[in-house]
């Protein structure tokens, strides 16, 4: 569905028997502006509630620069929140105990390299996250910057349409089956001062109970990719249940 097609969903689900409370309360323009921001902010609450994973958002580093906001579209290609392992020229970075690819702790780092904060810029070789930030050591040389290659494997955050000129323009990252569930959750949200994401996604199941447990099943099959977990793994589990 088209941001266009949210819009009109969203505005229909309102006026059956909800106050839109988040909107502005005008007409025309700028209430449609209204409803474009809170279909952006429901894709993206939906995104994160579905563990969108992308094995290859692109990030581009800065040279000598150690630590990278992962909400920058500057940095990385896509909003991430959570960060499974990242690549440097093609090449995946380890943990700490080289098991896996995947990211080291603040700990690990202290103790195997407890001058990393002023050390010198070369080919990155850990990576750790920190809340919402990307830090890797060493931070990367220009070389390594222009080699290109470099990507971050993790669960990312729907992108927003930009209202009017995104209008038909679709929310690519979701899936298209669950695209009417980004305007049930606008309209959860819209439906009181106080509404929790919590109670929203309980209000789903009232629009549509097979789209409230179909985004249940994909998160959790999602959940489980960046462990090395699978469609065969999360079969297995659901015949076992």
């Amino acid at each position: 569905m088209t941001l266009s097609d949210l819009r009109t969903l969203l505005d229909d689900l309102l006026k059956m028997d909800l106050d839109n409370v988040k909107a502005d309360q005008t007409t025309g323009a700028t209430a449609a502006a209204s409803l474009s921001a809170q279909v952006n902010e429901a894709a993206m609450l939906l995104s994160k509630e579905l563990w969108i994973y992308d094995p290859k958002v692109t990030w581009t580093g800065v040279a000598s620069t150690k630590d990278y906001n992962l909400d920058s579209l500057t940095a990385f290609s896509k909003r991430l929140w959570r960060v499974s392992y990242v690549v440097v020229n093609e090449y995946p970075l380890y943990d700490c105990a080289r098991t896996g690819y995947g990211l080291w702790s603040m700990d690990e780092l202290d103790h195997t390299h407890p001058a990393w904060r002023t050390g010198s810029a070369d080919t990155p070789r850990l990576a750790i996250q920190i809340g919402n930030k990307l830090l890797v050591y060493p931070s990367p040389t220009q070389a390594v910057i222009d080699a290109g290659n470099n990507y971050v494997a993790g669960y990312i955050l729907q992108g927003a349409l930009t209202h009017t000129t995104d209008d038909a323009k679709e929310f690519t990252d979701i899936p298209y089956h669950l695209h009417r569930a980004i305007g049930y959750l606008a309209a959860s949200l819209a439906s009181e001062p106080v509404a929790s994401e919590g109670s929203a996604w309980t209000r789903i199941a009232r629009y549509d109970q097979r789209m409230a447990a179909e985004i249940k099943e994909l998160a959790y099959m999602n959940r489980n990719i960046a462990s090395g977990n699978g469609t065969a793994s999360w079969t297995r589990d659901r015949i076992r249940l």
